[in-house]
């Protein structure tokens, strides 16, 4: 049974959020691939497809199948409406993925319906409102930390590589995938703010 939605952040903290206006538009939301709410799952399949998104998830899961490792314990950072995170709790060596998210409307409905869409096992997943910038999870306590097109999203990269850092265990792995192409200068900016 999926678990309820742990809130790290109230609502007036996810407001101050430079991006929470956007991803918190339902009215917005509603025009995305990803709107499945509708049952449409079919839309949301062909956009991950034509995306490559598809392909770079399954390069990630057969990486992450490899690790030798048993009972993985992966957080799925600006986690969205979860389709990777069902996909994520199907793999056998995982035993709980983690779904940080800023959008409420993402982390409640949308994502029972990706589960249902992924067939993914939900007794794995657990919620949370938060940022990925302050994490909740203790020190080292994690295997992966996985984000999807997540990433460029930061408007403070080195922030979010020194979180993720330290909520991985020795050894631990940071997969991104569906990342744009950026070039030196425009990765150096946000490394300067």
């Amino acid at each position: 049974m999926l678990t309820p939605i742990k809130k790290w952040l109230s609502e007036d903290e996810v407001n101050k959020i430079y991006s929470s206006e956007y991803w918190n538009n339902l009215e917005e939301e509603k025009k995305k691939e990803w709107w499945i709410f509708d049952g449409n799952y079919q839309r949301c399949l062909n956009y991950l497809q034509k995306s490559g998104l598809m392909d770079e998830y399954n390069d990630a899961e057969t990486f992450i199948s490899t690790i030798p490792q048993t009972r993985l314990k992966i957080a799925d950072l600006a986690a969205g409406i979860g389709w990777t995170s069902a996909l994520l709790s199907k793999l056998e060596n995982v035993a709980e993925i983690h779904a940080v998210e800023i959008s409420e409307h993402r982390l409640g409905d949308l994502f029972v319906e990706s589960i249902k869409m992924m067939q993914g096992d939900e007794n794995k997943i657990h919620r949370y409102i938060g940022s990925f910038y302050d994490l909740k999870f203790d020190d080292e306590s994690l295997d992966v930390v996985f984000l999807s097109q997540a990433f460029h999203h930061a408007d403070r990269p080195l922030n979010l590589l020194v979180e993720c850092d330290r909520v991985l265990k020795p050894g631990g792995s940071l997969v991104l995938i569906g990342e744009h192409y950026f070039t030196f200068s425009i990765i150096l900016r946000g490394f300067m703010r």
